[in-house]
């Protein structure tokens, strides 16, 4: 028996790179190591017990995991804040080490799957039934998503876009380990009226990393000039807030909201209602998670603005600096947009 399969009992891994060294290429076993060096330098935390776990499990499946360096320095962070979140069960630890696996080599497991595209399927129907429309990101490979149909609105000193993996999916492409904020206005998109809906069916889980949160936004009543003014829902791993952003400047309505967000989740954002029009609320699948009111139903004391000229959407992230990398927004299966008439 291979004396690094996890399965025998007693299993030693002090001996931390002979196995892994005699079937790795140069590169990858460099850029491993001195990770594993690094990590252990800065966070006091000794993986290599960890890596030698991976390479076995990459054994068992057949990855040369040693020729991913960038899949590798994503699976080597997220494991480090799986390790350091010492609030988990042994079993909830063991859950998010797989799913660090799965996310940093673009593995999404079936039944997430099936219910992301069951879920697309729902809510595609419910946008074009009310007048609205989606995307599912049925693009070729990319790096970022199309110019002309998608307009940017970008903060922060890091680099990184969303760009579509070929497969219909939208994930995040890290570059550097800085953070970034990228906002996506769909420029060909203006609703008929200013009340509206904008869903987002995810693959993947928001982490929280080291050195700050990861957020996902939902956005509506956005300029349509293209200036950073709009209304949004923010999402990381724990929280939810609805927040106004006029000329890039952040207001949070009300205080946030404790959530568990999971693989698969559909999250809805509402905007507007004839009983008030500037009461916003987000949904989790179909719970009601927060509802939040920018001044009062007359319009005394609200941020956020009104009117034909702001009634694009759109969805972003906020990216934050991991270890060594940055911790991606969650993957999206699609997203969709329509005017909604709420009492």
């Amino acid at each position: 028996m291979n004396d690094k399969d996890p399965n025998r009992f007693g299993t030693n891994y002090s001996d931390p790179f002979g196995a892994i060294d005699e079937s790795a290429q140069l590169s990858g076993t460099t850029i491993r190591d001195n990770l594993v060096a690094i990590l252990k330098d800065k966070t006091g935390i000794d993986l290599t017990g960890v890596v030698e776990f991976i390479d076995w499990l990459g054994d068992q499946i057949g990855l040369a995991l040693a020729d991913f360096g960038a899949q590798w320095q994503a699976l080597l962070d997220g494991i480090v804040n799986v390790w350091l979140d010492t609030t988990e069960s042994i079993g909830a630890l063991v859950e998010n080490v797989i799913d660090t696996f799965n996310e940093a080599f673009g593995i999404v497991k079936d039944n997430v799957l099936t219910t992301a595209n069951a879920s697309i399927t729902t809510y595609s129907s419910l946008a074009t039934s009310a007048g609205g429309d989606f995307d599912e990101f049925d693009y070729s490979v990319a790096a970022s998503l199309p110019g002309g149909t998608y307009a940017q609105i970008t903060a922060g000193g890091g680099a990184g876009t969303y760009g579509p993996n070929g497969s219909g999916h939208l994930v995040w492409k890290t570059a550097g380990f800085s953070g970034r904020t990228v906002i996506y206005r769909r420029s060909d998109v203006t609703l008929a009226q200013d009340d509206g809906v904008v869903t987002a069916v995810t693959l993947t889980k928001i982490k929280n990393p080291l050195g700050g949160d990861t957020y996902f936004y939902l956005c509506g009543r956005m300029a349509n000039d293209g200036s950073n003014t709009y209304v949004r829902a923010a999402i990381d791993n724990n929280q939810a807030r609805i927040e106004v952003v006029v000329a890039g400047t952040v207001t949070q309505l009300g205080a946030a909201v404790n959530i568990t967000p999971t693989s698969g989740d559909v999250f809805r954002f509402f905007y507007g209602a004839t009983s008030h029009s500037r009461r916003f609320w987000l949904r989790q699948g179909s719970v009601t998670v927060m509802t939040r009111e920018d001044g009062d139903a007359a319009g005394v004391g609200s941020l956020s603005s009104l009117g034909s000229g702001h009634r694009s959407v759109g969805f972003g992230t906020s990216v934050a600096q991991y270890v060594l990398t940055q911790n991606p927004g969650p993957s999206l299966a699609g997203w969709t947009w329509a005017p909604q008439t709420t009492a």
